[in-house]
């Protein structure tokens, strides 16, 4: 719920402005914030619990992660015991030798070792291929990230909250496990692509509208328009006078 929160909320206050008018764009991203803090907070409520957790997550900094015995009967159950399972594969990880903490023990070696996944990816790779093939995957996210932030204005901030809503989730579950979470990142890599171009090359293969700026598409739009609207977009364009052709008579015989 963290990680679609995210993209919610750009959505809602990013989204929402871009519909508006120029001049109240920032009354209805003000609006459009408010009504999301209401939103998470009653959130919050109801799931006071699973809040609770995470308050004690975040307040206890590193103190939580501390080899599996030393864990007690109220630690095993924070965070549906994720807690634990994480320093499970933190401490197998760093008690191996160094080859293995660079390159790790290999893809899915996890399932001859321990009973459950990870429920996190990164936590996983560290195990699987390393801290290298983790850094080399912590640096897909962040390039693909600094794409979605220099994207197209009027799709900046919906890429940008799909690629932290995917962080976010790859931190309690695993959707690259997965071919349901491998299509969904792809999917938002290639819109960021997508929009990365269309603010930055002309080709055949972007569609020409891409390729304008919001203030330029709406200047072409109003060139557009036909002369002498009610709007008062130009003077009436004179009528011409109907072209007549005269026949020629023949003479009746």
């Amino acid at each position: 719920m963290v990680a679609a929160a995210l993209i919610l909320l750009m959505h809602i206050i990013f989204g929402s402005a871009n519909t508006a008018r120029a001049g109240l764009a920032n009354y209805v991203r003000a609006g459009a914030f408010m009504f999301a803090v209401i939103v998470g907070a009653l959130v919050a409520v109801l799931l006071s619990q699973r809040m609770a957790d995470l308050g004690t997550l975040l307040t206890s900094g590193g103190g939580l992660i501390k080899p599996p015995s030393e864990f007690g009967t109220e630690d095993r159950g924070l965070l549906s015991g994720r807690i634990l399972i994480w320093s499970d594969y933190i401490y197998t990880t760093l008690r191996s030798d160094v080859s293995h903490l660079i390159i790790g023990f290999g893809p899915d070696s996890r399932q001859k070792v321990f009973s459950l996944y990870a429920h996190n990816v990164y936590i996983s790779y560290i195990y699987e291929i390393g801290f290298v093939g983790t850094a080399l995957y912590l640096y897909m996210l962040c390039h693909f990230l600094w794409l979605a932030f220099s994207a197209r204005p009027d799709k900046r901030w919906h890429t940008v909250g799909a690629h932290l809503c995917y962080g976010v989730l790859c931190l309690g579950t695993m959707p690259t496990f997965s071919i349901e979470g491998v299509l969904l990142y792809a999917v938002i890599c290639g819109y960021t692509l997508y929009y990365y171009l269309a603010e930055r090359v002309q080709s055949k293969h972007v569609m020409p509208r891409n390729n304008l700026q919001p203030t330029r598409l709406a200047r072409a739009r109003s060139l557009r328009r036909p002369r002498g609207l009610p709007d008062g977009t130009g003077p009436a364009a004179p009528k011409r006078a109907p072209i007549t052709t005269a026949r020629k008579r023949t003479p009746v015989r």
